[in-house]
């Protein structure tokens, strides 16, 4: 996709593509202008400024080596925008790192308690002696996982597995003294 022309290319990381700019395939030698933190990147190459995905660029010409996250942060977000301090890069990368919110629900009959940590809620999971279950409910920002980790029916407790690992460890069962005959 071509935008428009830049003749000032000082303070930009030069890079290589596996993309075909100039409808020319092979790897081809560009400069990296700036990173919008998502996943597109505005490149340079003999003076057009095209558009292409982070993945397709890399720091040597074999095609072997990328770049390490904190050099696409110390990128401009626009083409011809300023530069972030390292100081301001760090910041970015580990607020960007931290988008991941994590709930869980308490039901037991027709009523649902919500907290924000897993002590919490085992706290009041330990503190009910009727049948309930506890959900885990994860967002990422870009998506979401939601599923029962713990469940109490006639008694048995079950722990649920996800894949080969317990979504909750036999150690938090101990430590909050949730009463239980048969774990699963």
């Amino acid at each position: 996709m071509i935008i428009f022309t830049l003749t000032n290319t000082t303070n930009h990381m030069k890079a290589y593509a596996s993309y075909p700019l100039d409808c020319n395939p092979g790897v081809t030698e560009i400069e990296v202008l700036s990173y919008d933190r998502n996943k597109y990147c505005a490149v340079l190459k003999n003076g057009i400024q095209y558009e292409i995905k982070r993945g397709y660029i890399w720091k040597d010409p074999t095609l072997t080596e990328s770049f390490p996250k904190i050099q696409w942060y110390l990128l401009p977000t626009q083409p011809l925008g300023n530069k972030p301090t390292k100081r301001q890069a760090y910041r970015e990368m580990k607020r960007d790192n931290r988008k991941k919110l994590t709930l869980y629900t308490l039901g037991y009959g027709d009523t649902r308690k919500q907290f924000k940590n897993l002590n919490d809620a085992l706290i009041a999971f330990s503190s009910l002696n009727q049948d309930c279950w506890l959900l885990r409910y994860t967002n990422k920002g870009y998506s979401f996982t939601s599923a029962t980790i713990l469940e109490r029916v006639n008694g048995w407790l079950y722990i649920v597995r996800h894949k080969r690992d317990y979504c909750l460890k036999i150690k938090h069962i101990n430590k909050y003294k949730i009463q239980y005959f048969k774990a699963f």
